[in-house]
């Protein structure tokens, strides 16, 4: 992509202020920003801009159960993680077998080899 048309770089630097720009395009606009002076001055625009904007609106504070109902959606109780089955638990389990078919399975496949080695054996 050529960064040399003004109106690509205003978008690509306004989203950048903005926190809208992602991965491999933020990445290069990051690197962009390292190597080109004209880049940064039109961040710098951008951050004075939003900046007076931000300013300009009175402070607010948060309804008081505000951090309760984040900490209840992000932080899991111990009875919820209870109730919680890993998700690899539905595949050993197919058909109603279980985790002892499973084992049993495994055994029974060690006895057939020790049973084969020992039969090779004694010849």
């Amino acid at each position: 992509m050529r960064y040399t048309h003004p109106k690509l770089l205003e978008h690509l630097a306004s989203s950048f202020v903005l926190g809208t720009l992602q991965g491999g395009a933020r990445r290069r606009f990051e690197r962009l920003l390292r190597d080109r002076q004209d880049v940064r001055m039109l961040v710098a625009q951008w951050e004075m801009r939003l900046g007076q904007l931000a300013r300009s609106i009175p402070l607010q504070s948060p309804p008081p159960g505000l951090w309760a109902a984040i900490s209840a959606r992000t932080q899991p109780t111990a009875k919820s993680v209870a109730l919680h089955r890993p998700f690899w638990a539905g595949w050993l389990k197919p058909a109603g077998f279980g985790f002892g078919w499973l084992g049993r399975w495994r055994a029974s496949g060690q006895c057939g080899v020790f049973h084969r080695t020992d039969a090779f054996y004694h010849r």
